[in-house]
C-alpha cells in the first residue's frame, strides 16, 4: 500500500507515519509539505490513500480536492484538522471520504483508515462520515 501524506508539520507527519507503520503493512509513505502538489503525485505514483491536513484557505483547498477527483481517480481521501470542519457537505461534494479530528486516539485513526480502505461506514464522536 502506498500512502500520500500531506502536512506542513514534520512532527505531525512523523507521528502519523509511526502509527500507520505500527498497525498496517505499508509499502511506501510519500510525504509532501504542500497540499497543492497532491495532484502531481497522484499522476506520478500509484497512490492507494491520501491523508492531508486541512489548515488552508477553504476555497483553494477544495479546488485541489476536486481536481484530484476530476482526474478520474477513486483514491480515498482523509482530511484531518485540529479545528472543527464547518462545512462537511462541501467536503463530501468535493470527494473527501472522511474528516478526522487530530484529537482522536491512535486506535480510532487506524480503524478509520482501515474502514475507508474497505469502503465501510464510520460513525462516532471523532469521525464524520462524508461518503459511502
Amino acid at each position: 500500500m502506498k500512502i500520500l501524506l500531506a502536512d506542513a508539520h514534520p512532527m505531525v507527519r512523523e507521528g502519523i507515519k509511526s502509527i500507520l507503520k505500527e498497525h498496517m503493512t505499508i509499502q511506501e509513505i510519500v510525504e509532501i509539505t504542500d497540499y497543492t502538489l497532491i495532484p502531481a503525485y497522484v499522476l506520478q505514483k500509484k497512490i492507494d490513500l491520501i491523508i492531508t491536513e486541512f489548515n488552508f484557505p477553504s476555497d483553494h483547498f477544495m479546488a485541489v480536492i476536486r481536481k484530484i477527483k476530476k482526474m478520474g481517480t477513486d483514491i480515498p481521501i482523509i482530511v484531518f484538522s485540529n479545528e472543527a470542519i464547518d462545512n462537511a457537505e462541501a467536503f463530501k461534494n468535493a470527494g473527501v471520504s472522511i474528516t478526522l479530528n487530530k484529537n482522536c486516539s491512535d486506535y480510532l485513526f487506524i480503524d478509520s483508515v482501515q474502514k475507508v480502505l474497505k469502503h465501510t461506514g464510520i460513525k462516532n464522536k471523532c469521525v464524520v462520515q462524508l461518503r459511502d
